[in-house]
């Protein structure tokens, strides 16, 4: 007699396989943000000498600074809009001295990390051209080639009596806006920057900016006419408008490529600070060079602001200006929403006893100090004295 096999009792309670919807996915991690080192102690390395054209060089600028005890490195990889990295965006540099195939990013990054030292990409946004490029043949896709003086489609600033720029990009026009941001991209969306650090936001000075198609989009947006004046209010706040706008598109690019990554800007801090010139609005940063730095920091645009105070500490009035600027610095800091401040120096315009005076006195009231530059730090001896001091402050 054939038998039936029981039939499995129904697990209460527990769904059987099928039944259950599938399991929800999780949502993509976010990236911790990089936090800057506590003090900032850091320097700017240029490359208008051979020191990071190898790969010998950049080991040695990092072993440097190491030594020094510095913690972060802003490290230039675009002279004149062109690449001293495997960029996507800029031609490769005509530079001679560029060791053959040699990536300066990808070294630094490497490196960088190997010695626990941040590495900042530094780039200038509205230069173009410099005396060093006189004998260089200029890439085909250099934007000079492509939008320099000449061209069909020129992008120089124009001064208010018509003459155009050799070395500086307009602002005001938003090809320029475009570019910017997909530099940034470019280089924070391939390596593994710490953060981008943006230089030149800004006019040449109050003259320059009157490029015809940078008019046009200020009467169109504003509905101004004729030729303003430099001091034009409407036309001034424009201007302030245009650098601001390429602080937001670079950090909104940056925020897409590489979340974590830090967006710094060297800023303007010429002449009487703050304080003496009746407040910020009253400075040559805001008047003369269309850079509202302090707005930028206050609304959290940037990640850390670091005003370039180059003052010499032996000349009564710039050592005054230095802590009118070193003041108004600190202020900002303090603040508990917005952006870091840390005080550039100008290590070659000062002998290492008053370079050590300033920095210790910008450690003492802003996140930190930034040292002009790695190839002369100081006016009276030999590279890298003044860096092995602060090291020890």
């Amino acid at each position: 007699m054939a038998t039936t096999a029981p039939r499995p009792a129904p697990t209460v309670g527990v769904d059987q396989p099928g039944d259950r919807p599938p399991a929800p996915a999780l949502p993509p991690a976010i990236p911790s943000r990089t936090e800057l080192p506590k003090p900032l102690k850091a320097v700017w390395v240029h490359l208008f000498d051979n020191a990071l054209k190898t790969r010998a060089g950049v080991n040695r600028v990092l072993d440097d600074a190491a030594s020094a005890g510095v913690n972060a490195v802003f490290l230039q990889v675009v002279r004149r809009q062109d690449a001293y990295y495997g960029s996507q965006v800029l031609p490769p540099t005509p530079d001679p001295a560029l060791a053959p195939s040699f990536d300066v990013l990808r070294a630094a990054v490497d490196g960088g990390r190997a010695r626990g030292i941040q590495i900042h990409a530094w780039f200038t946004v509205a230069t173009a051209w410099h005396e060093s490029y006189r004998d260089l043949e200029l890439p085909a896709g250099h934007i000079t080639r492509d939008h320099g003086p000449g061209t069909a489609d020129p992008w120089m600033t124009v001064s208010r009596t018509g003459a155009q720029s050799r070395e500086y990009f307009d602002i005001g026009l938003p090809e320029l806006h475009d570019h910017v941001a997909g530099v940034v991209a470019d280089i924070a969306g391939r390596y593994a920057v710490d953060g981008v650090h943006l230089d030149y936001v800004r006019y040449d000075g109050p003259q320059w900016g009157y490029h015809p198609r940078a008019l046009q989009r200020f009467a169109a947006e504003t509905g101004y006419r004729g030729m303003p004046a430099p001091s034009e209010p409407v036309w001034a706040g424009w201007r302030r408008a245009q650098s601001r706008a390429i602080v937001e598109r670079a950090r909104a690019a940056l925020a897409q490529a590489r979340p974590q990554a830090l967006l710094s800007a060297a800023v303007i801090a010429q002449g009487p600070g703050p304080g003496a010139a009746g407040g910020f609005r009253e400075t040559r940063a805001f008047v003369d060079y269309a850079q509202d730095w302090a707005a930028w920091v206050d609304e959290g645009l940037l990640d850390l602001a670091v005003p370039m105070v180059y003052m010499r500490e032996s000349s009564a009035e710039q050592a005054q200006w230095f802590r009118q600027w070193l003041a108004f610095a600190g202020d900002l800091d303090q603040r508990p929403a917005g952006a870091a401040v840390a005080a550039g120096v100008g290590g070659w315009l000062n002998a290492v006893a008053g370079a050590v005076v300033q920095a210790r006195e910008a450690l003492s009231r802003t996140s930190g100090v930034v040292v002009f530059s790695y190839q002369q730090d100081s006016a009276d001896r030999a590279r890298g004295s003044f860096l092995r001091e602060l090291g020890g402050i």
